[in-house]
């Protein structure tokens, strides 16, 4: 799983995220998300209020890239004359988006992603994941889409009951989670600490996935 927003060049980012998967033989898998620092887009000259807009073109140029030899794409926000990537990836590389669990964000997982990445911190969001869930679920109904055909990738943090939370994403159908500590909360621990943690939960992990 790699995150990213996509940015201002939608065809560096395409070339980009081409090579990795082709390097990791289709395995990756892209998340991405409209950003919530203003400072970032107005450093950039973008207005603030149209990422929404901006992300949603920019997923429809991103697939454009990755399966057309050669692409003329006029949007509002970016203009490609004949441009293209080489080698284009062997195959459709799954787009996530993560957001909350809004209604306007989960329509627009269903409109135009894979699948939802629940970006949602207990205590600090007013809805948890499974109304999340559920909600993404009665949109893919309503918009004729079979919910089954959006993969929820979810996130576990290392601590005290990461075992129930694990229990809990199989209950909801997540089709994978990422686990590790939260660097929010655990500030300053290196790769390798977090990298020997995962290693040393694998095995209740594999005993609680089966």
């Amino acid at each position: 799983m790699f995150s990213c927003c996509p940015n201002v060049r939608p065809r560096l980012t395409a070339k980009q995220i081409a090579t990795l998967d082709l390097l990791s033989h289709g395995r990756l898998r892209i998340a991405v998300g409209v950003g919530w620092n203003r400072v970032e887009y107005e450093s950039l000259g973008y207005d603030f209020t149209h990422r929404t807009k901006r992300l949603e073109e920019q997923i429809d140029v991103l697939r454009r890239l990755w399966t057309e030899p050669l692409v003329t794409f006029h949007g509002r926000y970016h203009r490609l004359d004949r441009v293209g990537i080489n080698p284009l990836p062997s195959r459709a590389i799954p787009i996530l988006i993560g957001s909350g669990a809004a209604e306007p964000a989960l329509r627009r997982v269903v409109r135009k992603a894979d699948g939802w990445m629940p970006l949602l911190l207990p205590g600090l969001d007013k809805e948890d994941v499974a109304t999340g869930v559920e909600r993404l679920r009665r949109i893919a109904a309503e918009e004729g889409r079979h919910p089954a055909s959006l993969t929820i990738h979810g996130r576990v943090y290392l601590g005290d009951g990461w075992q129930r939370e694990v229990e809990r994403a199989l209950k909801l159908g997540f089709r994978d989670l990422s686990i590790g500590y939260n660097r929010i909360s655990n500030p300053g621990r290196s790769h390798e600490e977090h990298l020997d943690a995962i290693v040393a939960v694998k095995p209740e992990i594999d005993r609680i996935v089966g």
